[in-house]
Order: C-alpha cells, then sequence, then structure tokens
C-alpha cells in the first residue's frame, strides 16, 4: 500500500512503517518468543535434606570449631565423586546432577541443607536422601564431628519452577516497553522526515521575483555649491 498525504500537507509512511503498526508488531513479536520459551522449560520440583553436625563424645570442642570445620562437607558433598557415587545406583546422569545440586550451609550453625532439583517429584527426594547418607558415612571417620540427619527429604506436592505466570507478565511487560520505545521512535523519525520533505518541497518551487527598490527622485531643491566671491582687480 502506497503511502498517502497527511492533514498536514506531509507524506505519511506506508501502514506497515507506520509507528503503532511496528510497535504492535514488535510487542506481539516479544510476548510470543517469552511464551514459547516459558513453554519449552520443563516443569522441576526440589527437595531437601538437612544433616547436622556435632563435636564426637570422645573428642569434644568448642561450637566455634565445629562451625569452621563443617564448611569442608559442603565441598565434599558437592564433588564430583559423591555425584557419580550417588547417580550410578538412581539411574541419573551425574552431569544433570552437577547442575541440580546445592549445597548451603546457615550462618553461625554447622548444618546443611542438600537441595535437588530435578524433573521428577520422588527422583529429587531419592538423591538428596541418598547425598546425606554419603554425608552420614563419611562423618564416621572424622575424628571431630559427628553427622545427623535432622530433615529427610521428601517427594515435593508442588512443582518449584519454573514460575510461569512471573515469567510471562515480565515478558509482557518487556513487550509493552519495548513496542511502545519503537513506536515513538518510527513516529518522532516520520514527523522529522515529513517537515524535511515539506522544507525542500518550498526551497524547490518557483523562485520570488526580486523586489527592486525604486530609484530616488533627483533632489531639485539642493542648495547649490556656495562659490567664491570674485574680487576686482582695483578698487
Amino acid at each position: 500500500m502506497g503511502s498517502d498525504e497527511s492533514s498536514e500537507g506531509g507524506v505519511r509512511p506506508p501502514v506497515l512503517l507506520r509507528g503503532w503498526v511496528l510497535g504492535t508488531v514488535t510487542a506481539a513479536a516479544v510476548l510470543t518468543g517469552v511464551g514459547a520459551w516459558v513453554h519449552s522449560q520443563p516443569t522441576v520440583y526440589t527437595s531437601t535434606a538437612v544433616v547436622a553436625f556435632t563435636p564426637k563424645p570422645n573428642r569434644p570442642v568448642s561450637a566455634t570449631v565445629v562451625v569452621l570445620t563443617t564448611p569442608r562437607y559442603v565441598a565434599y558433598t558437592t564433588s564430583p565423586y559423591v555425584l557419580r557415587q550417588v547417580a550410578e545406583p538412581l539411574g541419573v546422569d551425574s552431569v544433570v546432577l552437577q547442575n541440580g545440586v546445592v549445597v548451603t550451609m546457615a550462618a553461625a550453625t554447622a548444618n546443611i541443607s542438600i537441595s535437588v532439583t530435578l524433573q521428577n517429584a520422588k527422583t529429587a527426594a531419592a538423591v538428596a536422601n541418598a547425598i546425606a547418607a554419603v554425608v552420614l558415612e563419611r562423618s564416621q571417620s572424622d575424628p571431630i564431628l559427628a553427622a545427623e540427619t535432622v530433615s529427610s527429604a521428601v517427594p515435593a506436592p508442588v512443582a518449584s519452577g519454573p514460575d510461569r505466570g512471573l515469567v510471562l507478565g515480565a515478558g509482557a511487560l518487556g513487550a509493552g516497553v519495548a513496542g511502545g520505545a519503537l513506536w515513538l521512535l518510527a513516529e518522532r523519525y516520520h514527523r522529522r522526515r515529513s517537515g524535511v520533505v515539506r522544507g525542500v518541497a518550498t526551497v524547490s518551487g518557483p523562485m520570488p521575483e526580486p523586489v527592486r527598490k525604486p530609484a530616488p527622485a533627483a533632489d531639485l531643491t539642493r542648495e547649490l555649491p556656495v562659490l567664491p566671491e570674485t574680487t576686482s582687480a582695483s578698487k
């Protein structure tokens, strides 16, 4: 569709290049992309087991020593050796576990939380409990600390992610911002371009005849120059 004349005498862009059309198409494209991404993300479930560490009776140490010694178990729990040891009996890919296992230690405590996120709720709980069992076995040879499972992992009743509503809401907001920004830029560009076109058309039109000032009339009333008086040779 060709361009048409605006009410201001300029030239409007084709329909597909107008600001509101570009803004709408951009917003729809962004929202569609976000929706497709959300739909492609698998539903995952998270289960957590908690292990507490205490001093062994035959080696009493202060609470500070316990808190300072416990972090080594955080590194041990997430090591590839432990993950392979747990993954093989449960039929889980150890590479998947490396991205799905998170171990944290609460501040000023000797408790570690083993969180496992997988697509199957029962498998996630089984992996978390299996890792906790490996930690307990490891603590038996520890000369200072003893470990105990204070909270076993259970299958999560609801999915932990992704939060599709939140992502879609953020995507809709981003789509509106992107579409509105493109609409404003397109409108500003076309208005500026329309003004330039009108200016060029005005300058390139027929040149007006120069206005010539009439020649001033001869001033007949001006005073004649005063001639010097002649003196007679004899007086």
